[in-house]
């Protein structure tokens, strides 16, 4: 076990191992599971193959994590997360800016106060709150709770947005159903396209949110909340 007063960013690299991170205000460094080093800058690299990895730290700290497999939980708050990996499960409760992909797992975000940015070929997302999000998806089933600014790409697939209230919604895709709301008793901008798919907009025209969405094959969806 690895303690020391902080650490700014930590760097987790890991193969089949569960990453476990749990961020708190004013917690000093605590690293359970891998070696440890620390490098010249302040930076705090943890290693380890298999088994499980747990990491306390402030809720400042930028957490860059890389996995082959395994599942990556990020609980608390912290201020950046980064994550990479092949076929695990992402998790991160509360952060300002996020980074995650993955190729065959799911990610799951509660709150990003900034920029959230997720890529994957065939996990399902899941954000429940995020002030700007960007998604790139294979087939994959995309559902986000509230967003203010988000443009989101997919070849197939659900997607749903939860609210979207004074921002601007882009959604790209090639074969999935997209369904979207907007708070009662507003309007929208709406721009919406489907070459065979049926386009349901109960939303009156006016200003408000911005919405622009396509799809090839999919029905669209734009009612009140």
């Amino acid at each position: 076990m690895h303690r020391r007063d902080t650490a700014s960013v930590i760097r987790i690299a890991a193969r089949s191992a569960r990453v476990d991170v749990d961020g708190r205000p004013g917690a000093d460094l605590l690293v359970d599971g891998g070696t440890v080093e620390v490098q010249p800058d302040g930076t705090v690299d943890v290693a380890t193959g298999s088994g499980r990895v747990r990491v306390v730290c402030a809720d400042h700290a930028t957490v860059v994590v890389s996995t082959t497999s395994g599942k990556v939980n990020v609980r608390g708050t912290v201020a950046d997360v980064r994550v990479i990996t092949q076929s695990g499960t992402v998790q991160v409760d509360r952060t300002v800016d996020a980074d995650l992909r993955t190729s065959s797992g799911g990610v799951r975000v509660g709150v990003s106060a900034g920029t959230c940015r997720v890529v994957t070929t065939s996990g399902a997302v899941r954000v429940e709150e995020a002030h700007e999000l960007h998604v790139a998806a294979g087939s994959s089933r995309v559902e986000i709770g509230s967003v203010e600014v988000a443009s989101i790409r997919t070849v197939s697939g659900t997607v749903r947005v939860g609210t979207v209230a004074t921002g601007r919604l882009d959604v790209s895709t090639m074969s999935g159903k997209v369904g979207v709301r907007v708070p009662v008793g507003t309007a929208a901008t709406a721009r919406l396209r489907s070459r065979s798919g049926r386009i349901v907009n109960q939303v009156p025209e006016g200003e408000g949110s911005t919405l622009d969405v396509a799809t090839s094959s999919g029905v669209i969806e734009v009612v009140w909340a």
